[in-house]
């Protein structure tokens, strides 16, 4: 798998953010539909993104943004 720290910077890039702008962070590695994948969660500010990342090749699969009011 291509690992947490890639993973996270797929996502991190995908949203244009940095690694030092985030405030909270989770990366988790699971099985869905018999796919690997990386579930990631990290804030920024107010607004809280989620993300699906391929485990083997880094492909963003969802990429999701809320802000928090």
């Amino acid at each position: 798998y291509i690992g947490e720290t890639a993973a996270l910077n797929a996502a991190l890039a995908n949203a244009g953010v940095s690694e030092g702008q985030i405030s909270h962070q989770k990366v988790e590695l699971d099985r869905d539909d018999g796919r690997m994948i990386y579930e990631i969660e990290f804030r920024v500010d107010r607004t809280e993104y989620d993300y699906e990342i391929d485990a083997l090749t880094g492909d963003v699969l969802k990429a999701e943004s809320d802000w928090d009011d």
